[in-house]
């Protein structure tokens, strides 16, 4: 009988004509090993994604998302269609071959404990991902004040040993299937950016573990869909979306004085930060850009609607 996959990979794109085509390439081995299934969402992109994805990759099961939904209504919508016992959430932009993706997969058959496992990333000129940067009201606040991190905050170095952590990358991240219903999938108000924070803490609290294994190394660009938006970023990121995600983040998970007074906090410390770098004529994000994202808001709700599918 042949193989059954045990894995099947969620990929989310928007506008990803340019990377895709490297994330699949690297994915092609795992999925004629029948270790892998491919399931791809994409949010409407202009740029021909879905029409070179079908054409040169046959193999990607696609799903046309009619709009853009957002990413973390994009991941679920690709989760509707896994039956494996692991889904391994990827981005457009990264590559994961079939050594790294099976090393992730023997890491968690090997570990019951652990509920989400993730590579060692490697982004260009050679930068690495770092680990454990769980964010907390009080971790801004900190880092507000006084410029501090999470003390927990490591880079996850090609070749190391597998390590416990409290934060991982959303980019590449190997999942128990069982594990991500149990938490309830992505919560759809997080258009983009903290859906992944949220979940790690879900996983925690379902008595599960977080890993970094830094024997299975994958490249990332890194913000390729931010960087051609034509949108205000903000340290590499959407402003307008990254703002309202954390403080729906926070006021979600810590309450809303929490949320208000980190918020505020933050925001004072920035606005007094960036008027000093001003008079001393050094460089700093504009303040009306950080005003892009808004100051204590929240996203707005997304409709329950399915939206229409075609494949």
């Amino acid at each position: 009988m042949p193989q059954v996959p045990h894995t099947t990979a969620v990929i989310v794109t928007y506008n990803s004509v340019t990377t895709i085509g490297q994330a699949l390439d690297a994915a092609r081995l795992s999925v004629e090993a029948r270790e892998l299934d491919v399931v791809l969402v994409d949010n409407a992109s202009q740029d021909g994604t879905v029409d070179y994805v079908r054409s040169r990759y046959p193999w990607v099961e696609v799903i046309e998302h009619g709009a853009n939904h957002g990413f973390a209504r994009g991941c679920n919508r690709g989760f509707e269609r896994v039956s494996t016992p692991y889904t391994l959430f990827l981005n457009p932009d990264a590559e994961l071959g079939q050594d790294a993706f099976r090393t992730l997969y023997e890491f968690m058959e090997s570990r019951p404990d652990c509920g989400v496992c993730a590579p060692a990333l490697v982004y260009p000129r050679g930068v690495l991902q770092l680990a454990g940067m769980m964010a907390t009201p009080w971790a801004l606040i900190r880092q507000g004040l006084w410029g501090g991190s999470p003390s927990e905050k490591r880079s996850i170095e090609p070749g190391c040993e597998a390590f416990e952590t409290n934060w991982l990358c959303g980019a590449v991240f190997l999942i128990r299937s069982d594990v991500f219903r149990a938490v309830g999938m992505m919560d759809p108000r997080y258009f983009l950016y903290f859906e992944e924070t949220d979940i790690w803490r879900a996983v925690m609290r379902h008595n599960f573990s977080l890993w970094a294994v830094g024997k299975s190394v994958a490249k990332h660009e890194g913000g390729s869909s931010a960087k051609g938006s034509g949108r205000i970023l903000a340290n590499g990121c959407i402003a307008e979306f990254y703002y309202p995600s954390r403080f729906y983040y926070l006021r979600k998970n810590f309450g809303l004085v929490a949320s208000i007074g980190a918020e505020t906090i933050t925001f004072g410390t920035f606005l007094i930060r960036s008027l000093l770098k001003r008079a001393l004529g050094k460089p700093t994000l504009p303040i009306r850009d950080r005003l892009a994202g808004g100051l204590c808001r929240a996203p707005k709700p997304v409709p329950n609607a399915a939206p229409p599918e075609s494949n």
